[in-house]
């Protein structure tokens, strides 16, 4: 897009080359490069005799390649060639009064009033605009990271809960947290992933007092799966964070927790795999096929497990007549949120 303007006899066009889900590539550089001599051509076919020349571009690029461009003008018998990259907009959007420098610098003067103006009418369209692009980007860089972090091995693995308040052990009483993750779709050579954590209240002493300290206790094993397969076949470990993509997740919790929680997630390295609040899970009265891996008291084993499940989308009937659908690992379809580092 071409635009022109004119003061006082000095004449200035400007182009825009603006990309969707732009990663400042390679690609993305050859093509804005490719961009600014095409608009230039453009604006100098129309108007031989022009002298500024200005382009705004959400393609980030480099001091030297942003010279290369002014260079490029110049050569081509412009006296000014003005670039304009993402972030340059972005701190221009962020403080409008910055917007009188390339003003001043092309002697055109702008009244306050036509200033405000122009921000009145254009100011948010621009930032709307800078800001859509900016999200796209990091949505982008957010996905190239995940998928090279794909390939690193895995080091935690862990099941957290979300409480609706803080509460003492008293209250929550014996509580047990179960997630499997496995391949239900076809047979897998891989081993079912099991995270698991229970309640642990050591006993804090002062003096003649003690009393019991929140706190879990956490497991983490995996079990083979037991499916027909040849012998000869070796079962393959689950060794980085890649190999538990397109698999299924079964959640369970002892029933009375339940009523303490807010959600409940799963977490692996530093990426938050699955998370659901408790308003979009379906509680089912269902225990898990395999046993606890330690031993529990008679009174823990009579606290009843149930699987919980996730609403599907769309659903309007009322509990318990809820539609459900499994927890299913798809990173084709999303990129896992990842912590931040602290």
């Amino acid at each position: 897009m071409l635009t022109r303007g004119t003061n006082s006899g000095i004449h200035v066009w400007g182009a825009v080359g603006f990309r969707e889900a732009v990663t400042d590539s390679p690609e993305d550089k050859r093509w804005v490069a490719s961009k600014f001599c095409d608009d230039l051509q453009a604006a100098l076919n129309e108007k031989p005799t022009l002298k500024a020349f200005v382009f705004f571009t959400n393609i980030e690029l480099t001091p030297a390649e942003e010279d290369a461009l002014i260079r490029e003008g110049n050569h081509r018998g412009l006296g000014y060639v003005e670039v304009f990259t993402r972030k340059r907009l972005r701190i221009l959007l962020d403080n409008p009064a910055d917007l009188r420098l390339p003003i001043q610098d092309l002697s055109v003067p702008m009244p306050e009033s036509e200033r405000a103006s122009f921000l009145e009418r254009f100011g948010a369209q621009l930032e709307g605009l800078m800001l859509k692009q900016l999200e796209v980007v990091e949505k982008q860089l957010a996905r190239l990271e995940f998928f090279q972090d794909c390939a690193k091995p895995l080091t935690s693995a862990n099941v957290f809960v979300k409480l609706k308040r803080a509460c003492s052990p008293a209250e929550l009483g014996h509580f047990r947290i179960l997630v499997q993750v496995l391949n239900i779709q076809k047979p897998d050579l891989h081993p079912i992933l099991c995270m698991a954590g229970r309640d642990g209240y050591p006993i804090w002493r002062r003096r003649d007092d003690q009393d019991p300290i929140m706190g879990v206790n956490c497991l983490v094993w995996s079990r083979q799966q037991e499916s027909e397969r040849p012998s000869e076949v070796e079962v393959q470990g689950l060794g980085t964070l890649g190999d538990l993509d397109q698999r299924h997740l079964f959640v369970y919790v002892t029933k009375p927790l339940l009523d303490w929680i807010s959600g409940i997630g799963v977490q692996v390295n530093e990426y938050v795999l699955a998370f659901a609040e408790t308003e979009h899970l379906v509680p089912i009265d269902i225990a898990p096929l395999m046993s606890w891996p330690e031993p529990l008291t008679e009174s823990e084993r009579a606290v009843p497990w149930i699987e919980l499940l996730l609403k599907a989308d769309g659903s309007s009937l009322p509990s318990p007549a809820w539609p459900t659908k499994n927890w299913y690992l798809d990173f084709t379809a999303s990129t896992p949120s990842k912590l931040p580092i602290t």
